[in-house]
């Protein structure tokens, strides 16, 4: 039998105060004529979920707002998903054949006599999926497809060296969420046990992971793998969906205020002048090719340089920052206004560091330079201007650029800055991985992935406390034997 229903849509609590155990529960009651059973289904999903964040207390809440839902299939893109595609707009031809600049390919090898079961392995990812829901984030946004494992007999180095250069540049595998790849030696192994001699490749799409993810990730996977099973209540844990609304509708007053006085009088249109072999016209899109050129500190300038950032009470990032500001007023003959971009990492709330998700936001560092001042002055100066950039970090590039109506192309981002710091042991169950960095497996005589028309990247290693410095520059713009 139907019920009757009078409303398109009525929702009925009902509350008993004359029992010990006091309890409220609701109905929702919707009209045929227009809603079907599933959206109906969906619809009290939500609002039971709702309910949960409202009023279950968590250790990090969020401050949730009325949000209207017309069909729970739509979701908002976080604004860093949206960046990816503006990003894509402003600096790449769509018309063009592309590079995959957004495929994110991690590299791993087991430790000397360990192994790993590929079957388990399997079944970990499994349980990461479902348990982050990627799959649900990527069909709005058309990325959408299954989980993807390939095993690969290797040959030899060379052959490995042509897997990951297809990793990073095939421009049509972007349509993959994750995937993968399993890198045997020789032979595929009869007992499903992967050895030292294998290869791990985990690739991911850069609109739902940034590098702080692999984190959450790996602890997960090693969970996984231990346990067979991943605690998930998605009633009531936070999701990178729950994020995409919470952030438009964050109050971002004082943020605005701070990047208008920061960029106030500033040119973001003004290209630095670098020594191009090929200068750049305004209008002209990138090819997305690059060569990254990479060495290694060595033990001797790494102590000396992590000796003078703990004796000054210097980070190390902002240390290396300061050294790229010198390297810059350099190459752009004296130049003391440098304005140049910065990819950050915004989980600004504790409890987003379980969560995987794309958080990144790329943020303008304005450096004026006093030609007189001595370098402990510079260090102090970047030090304090990149900190302060950092705490209002979580405003949208998009919000940034509207502030400045008369740019017409942002050049400030065509030059980048990054640190990554390589995590300590990897363990997935009773075996180690260890980390392969893709800058020393690459041929530098191959073209490579290129963003930016010219980058700087400090690596620190965290295992041999040792860091490395990669300088990528677009062939644009760029001649190989230059750099």
């Amino acid at each position: 039998m139907q019920n009757v229903v009078k409303f398109d849509m009525k929702l009925l609590f009902f509350h008993d105060p004359t029992v010990q155990n006091q309890t409220i529960s609701c109905s929702l009651f919707c009209s045929q004529d227009v809603f079907d059973s599933e959206t109906v289904e969906e619809l009290s999903k939500q609002f039971q979920h709702l309910l949960s964040q409202l009023f279950v207390k968590h250790p990090s809440s969020f401050d949730l707002v009325n949000q209207s839902i017309s069909k729970l299939s739509f979701w908002p893109t976080s604004y860093a998903q949206s960046r990816f595609w503006f990003d894509e707009q402003i600096r790449f031809d769509p018309d063009k054949s592309q590079v995959a600049i957004n495929n994110m390919p991690f590299l791993y090898r087991l430790h000397s006599q360990h192994t790993l079961s590929t079957r388990q392995l399997h079944h970990a990812l499994q349980l990461i999926l479902t348990k982050h829901q990627l799959f649900s984030i990527m069909k709005q946004i058309n990325l959408y497809n299954e989980l993807l494992i390939s095993m690969i007999i290797l040959e030899n180095y060379l052959h490995l060296l042509k897997v990951l250069s297809k990793q990073m540049n095939n421009f049509i595998l972007v349509c993959l969420v994750f995937r993968c790849h399993i890198l045997y030696y020789k032979q595929i192994s009869s007992n499903n046990l992967l050895c030292d001699k294998d290869r791990i490749i985990f690739n991911f799409h850069h609109v739902l992971f940034d590098f702080p993810s692999m984190k959450i990730f790996l602890h997960d996977l090693n969970q996984a793998y231990m346990t067979n099973q991943l605690p998930i209540n998605h009633n009531t844990d936070l999701r990178y969906l729950d994020y995409a609304l919470i952030e438009q509708q964050m109050s971002m007053t004082s943020a605005s205020m701070f990047w208008l006085d920061t960029l106030l009088d500033c040119n973001l249109d003004r290209s630095l002048s670098l020594p191009y072999d090929r200068h750049p016209l305004s209008n002209e899109h990138r090819s997305g090719r690059g060569i990254p050129i990479s060495f290694d500190f060595g033990q001797d300038l790494s102590y000396d340089f992590l000796n003078y950032a703990l004796t000054n009470n210097i980070e190390p990032q902002y240390l290396a920052l300061t050294a790229y500001y010198m390297f810059l007023f350099k190459l752009t003959d004296g130049e003391r206004d440098i304005c140049i971009e910065m990819n950050t990492h915004t989980r600004y709330k504790d409890k987003l560091n379980s969560i995987i998700g794309s958080y990144e936001n790329l943020i303008p560092l304005r450096c004026q330079s006093d030609c007189d001042g001595s370098f402990r002055q510079l260090v102090e100066y970047v030090q304090e201007m990149a900190t302060n950039c950092m705490k209002y970090s979580y405003f949208p590039l998009q919000h940034i650029l509207a502030q400045h109506s008369d740019c017409s192309k942002p050049t400030f981002l065509d030059v980048s800055f990054d640190f990554v710091t390589v995590e300590k042991k990897i363990m997935i169950g009773n075996s180690e991985l260890c980390s392969i960095p893709l800058s020393i497996t690459m041929n530098e005589d191959d073209a490579n992935v290129g963003k930016f028309d010219f980058i700087l990247t400090i690596q620190y290693d965290l295992n041999i406390n040792q860091f490395s410095c990669i300088i990528n520059a677009l062939l644009d713009l760029f001649n190989h034997e230059r750099q």
